[in-house]
C-alpha cells in the first residue's frame, strides 16, 4: 500500500468517525433514542388511595375525604429514571386557596415510605413543579402522586397527570453515546455481532454505529479515490471492514468477560436462595418471600394478576412461589371463578384495578370484591386475601 493511498484510508476512516458522531447527535438530539415521550397518566390510571369518589372515562372525581384524612391520588407508572423527568404537571379542577399540595413519590431504595415535598403557592397555581433542584428525586421511581390538604368544599376533578422529560444536553448526548458500548447488558441470547448486542429498548446499538461508520468512510474514501481514473481495487474497503469488525469483536470480548466476573462476585458459593436474592431478582425476590409468608401452601390458591403480553413476571412469581397452588391470568372476571379464602397477586399497577380501603372493596373493571390487603410494595404489586361479603 503506498503512502498516498495510506493517507487517503486513514483521512477517509478520520472523517467517517467525524461525520458518524455528528450523525449520531443529531439522532439523540432530536429523536425519541435519548429523549424519551411525556409520560402521560389519564383519568383512567389514577388511583384514589384516600377518600371517596368515582371515575369516569374523563376523571376521578373525588366528592368526600375521609375524617381527619388528606385525599391521595397516585398514577400507575411504569419504573423510571428519575433525571430523566424533571418537571411533573396535574390537571385538577376545584382547589380553593384554603388547601395544601403535597407531591409524594416513591423510589426502589425508599420501598413502601414515599417522599413528601411541599408544592408552593407559586407551583399550585402554575399546576407545575420543577423537580431539577430536588436531591431526593433520584434513582427508579416507582409511584407517583398528589396528596390534598384541607377541607373539601366541592368536588375535586383529577384529569391527568404529566412527567416531561429532560431535554438532552451535549454532555447527556455524549454519555449515551458512550453508554453503548460501556453498559452491561448481563447474559443474555444474543450474539455479539448482533444488532441487539447493546443497551435493551435504548441507544443505538454498536453494531449499527460501525455499520454507519463504514458506510460513511467508503464513500469518504471513494470520492477521494477518484476510481475513474485511477482503480484502486477492494484492499482499502477490506481494511475498513477488518477494523469495524475487530473493534466489535473487542468489544464483545470485554463484555463478556465483565459478564463472568460479575456472575463469580455474585453467585460463587451461595445456595440457591441466596443467588435468587442476589441476581436480577434481588428487589422482586424479597417482595415474593413476604408474599409466601402469608400464604398456607396446601390450603390457599393464589391467582396472579399481570398486564404484561409475555406473562414473564407472573411465570417468575409461580416459580419462586412453588408449591403454592397459583394461577397466571392477564384479566380476573366472574368466569375466573376467584371466591372468599383465595389470594390475588396483582403485579405492577394494572390501570383498571383500584382498592376502596374504606368499604375493604377490590375494584377489578365491573368486577368488586370484599378482600383484606395483606401486602402491597410499590412498583412491584400487591396481595389481596379475598373473603365473604357481608
Amino acid at each position: 500500500m503506498d503512502r498516498a493511498l495510506f493517507l487517503r484510508l486513514l483521512a477517509s476512516m478520520l472523517g467517517g468517525t467525524i461525520v458518524t458522531l455528528a450523525a449520531l447527535s443529531a439522532v439523540y438530539r432530536f429523536t425519541d433514542v435519548a429523549n424519551p415521550p411525556s409520560i402521560v397518566r389519564a383519568a383512567s390510571a389514577l388511583q384514589l388511595v384516600e377518600g371517596e369518589g368515582q371515575k369516569t372515562a374523563e376523571a376521578l372525581e373525588v366528592t368526600k375525604s375521609s375524617p381527619g384524612r388528606p385525599v391521595v391520588v397516585q398514577a400507575a407508572v411504569r419504573p423510571f429514571q428519575a433525571e430523566r423527568f424533571l418537571r411533573f404537571r396535574w390537571s385538577v379542577q376545584g382547589l380553593s386557596p384554603q388547601q395544601e399540595l403535597r407531591l409524594i413519590w416513591a423510589t426502589s431504595a425508599s420501598g413502601a415510605r414515599p417522599i413528601v415535598r411541599r408544592v408552593t403557592e407559586r407551583e399550585a397555581g402554575a399546576a407545575a413543579v420543577d423537580l431539577s433542584a430536588e436531591a431526593r428525586w433520584a434513582g427508579e421511581i416507582t409511584a407517583i402522586g398528589l396528596v390534598v390538604l384541607g377541607p373539601l368544599h366541592q368536588p375535586l376533578v383529577f384529569s391527568r397527570f404529566l412527567l416531561e422529560p429532560k431535554p438532552p444536553t451535549l454532555s447527556d448526548i455524549r454519555s449515551e453515546i458512550a453508554a453503548d458500548w460501556t453498559s452491561k447488558e448481563g447474559w443474555t441470547g444474543h450474539s455479539i455481532n448482533f444488532e441487539y448486542s447493546g443497551r435493551p429498548n435504548r441507544g443505538i446499538p454498536p453494531v449499527s454505529q460501525v455499520a454507519l461508520w463504514l458506510a460513511i468512510s467508503a464513500a469518504l474514501y471513494l470520492a477521494m479515490a477518484r476510481p475513474w481514473r485511477a482503480p484502486q481495487g477492494l484492499a482499502p474497503y477490506l481494511v475498513m471492514i477488518l477494523i469495524g469488525w475487530g473493534i466489535l469483536d473487542l468489544h464483545g470480548m470485554s463484555a463478556l468477560w465483565g459478564r463472568l466476573q460479575e456472575t463469580t462476585v455474585l453467585y460463587a458459593g451461595k445456595d440457591a436462595s441466596e443467588r435468587a436474592a442476589a441476581g436480577p431478582d434481588a428487589r422482586f425476590y424479597p417482595f415474593l418471600q413476604a408474599v409466601r409468608e402469608r400464604i398456607s401452601p396446601s390450603a390457599a390458591r393464589l391467582f396472579i394478576l399481570s398486564a404484561e403480553p409475555d406473562a414473564y413476571l407472573a411465570a417468575k412469581s409461580r416459580f419462586h412461589l412453588f408449591p403454592v397452588n397459583s394461577y397466571a391470568t392477564v384479566a380476573i372476571d366472574r368466569s375466573t371463578g376467584v371466591g372468599p379464602g383465595d389470594y390475588l397477586l396483582i403485579l405492577g399497577a394494572p390501570n383498571h384495578a383500584e382498592y376502596d380501603r374504606q368499604r375493604e372493596r377490590l375494584i377489578l373493571g365491573d368486577l368488586r370484591l370484599a378482600a383484606d390487603l395483606e401486602l402491597m410494595a410499590p412498583g412491584l404489586g400487591s396481595l389481596f386475601h379475598i373473603k365473604a361479603e357481608g
